[in-house]
């Protein structure tokens, strides 16, 4: 494997635990801290059938999770699931220590090389698709 590969899963790793890390501080879990920005951004309660695909989980999946965040009082379940204040402000707090993560990260990288950098991995993931370009078949 090149060193760029390395390099790039390394990095990878580094960031999610980062990222994983900040939100543990929030008592969020990646996976929780996702349903909640479901939750926030739609503005609305969800159909239960909704989630699931939208976050990419199978359906028992996504309802174990939501019963997690049920029995934490982050979530209710009237005519949807919907976000409880008390899931609001965890989101919150989550996104905030997320902002300071990437604040982070940013200030590693100075202006010019973020945006050379941004778009080198947008390549590699191939805009918006979720495998990256290099690996998807031609």
């Amino acid at each position: 494997m090149s060193d760029l590969l390395w390099t790039l899963l390394h990095t990878a790793r580094a960031l999610e635990q980062s990222f994983a890390g900040a939100l543990r501080e929030a008592g969020l879990s990646p996976a929780e801290y996702g349903v909640l920005s479901e939750l926030v951004n739609a503005g609305h309660p969800l159909p239960p059938g909704e989630l699931a695909p939208r976050k990419g989980w199978l359906l028992p999946e996504a309802r174990q999770l939501v019963h997690r965040l049920e029995a934490r009082g982050l979530v209710r379940r009237h005519a949807g699931i919907a976000i409880t204040t008390v899931g609001r402000e965890r989101h919150r707090a989550g996104a905030e220590r997320l902002a300071t993560v990437e604040r982070q990260v940013a200030d590693l990288v100075p202006g010019a090389d973020r945006r050379g950098v941004e778009r080198a991995l947008s390549v590699l993931r191939g805009g918006r698709r979720s495998k990256p370009a290099a690996l998807a078949p031609e």
